[in-house]
């Protein structure tokens, strides 16, 4: 990428000089870039090529290019990701989250005296899950703990009511780490399942810890 900055900053000095003189002092490479980012536009993000998105402490996934980073989906989330775009008469929408809790602080507060793993954990992320639906119905199979890239997880489908009447279709994965569990929720519009399935289940078997000694909660 270096030897790219050096290539361009020769043709932007020439087009500064020949529009009216050196300038007083030489720019920096990101000078130039903001410049030439001026004359030719953002470069186009390829919807089919796919990306490794991480929180640089935690945890990082694959994440399809037609999906930008979010900010209001959930507070708590490690990592939100989401989809809008009008077509015609529709519009698709797809989100992801990453929700992370340390297993010292899941002690310190965990007065049943209940030992943690996958499968109950689970159950408690259910019941929250739950909690914020009109209605759930559970798609998959019974719970069966499988190794994704060294944790035990947990994975399920499901369709969901919405307060306002949507139905929703969602993939979720529930992970084992080494300190903490972790959570990965991916949902569409129930109607556009077939479009989303597929990418949703690449981007939670791609799901990674990237630190097992990070405290989650910090």
């Amino acid at each position: 990428m270096r030897s790219s900055v050096c290539l361009f900053s020769g043709s932007v000095a020439l087009f500064l000089s020949a529009c009216g003189g050196a300038p007083e002092k030489e720019p920096s490479d990101e000078d130039l870039m903001t410049e030439l980012t001026e004359l030719i536009g953002e470069p186009e993000v390829d919807p089919n090529a796919w990306r490794i998105e991480s929180d640089e402490k935690y945890c990082q996934l694959e994440i399809p290019g037609y999906m930008t980073a979010q900010t209001g989906l959930n507070p708590a989330a490690i990592l939100q990701f989401g989809y809008i775009e009008k077509k015609q008469f529709d519009q698709f929408e797809c989100y992801a989250i990453v929700m992370g809790e340390n297993k010292d602080t899941i002690e310190s507060y965990n007065k049943s005296g209940v030992e943690y793993d996958v499968t109950s954990y689970r159950q408690e992320v259910l019941k929250s899950f739950g909690s914020g639906l009109v209605q759930y119905e559970m798609l998959s199979a019974e719970p069966e703990i499988v190794q994704v890239n060294g944790m035990d997880c947990i994975k399920s489908e499901m369709n969901g009511i919405l307060v306002t009447g949507a139905s929703i279709y969602y993939q979720m994965a529930v992970f084992e780490g080494q300190n903490a569990f972790f959570q990965v929720l991916c949902w569409c519009i129930e109607s556009q399942k077939a479009k989303f399935k597929g990418d949703m289940a690449r981007i939670i078997d791609s799901f990674i810890e990237s630190d097992p000694a990070a405290d989650t909660n910090e």
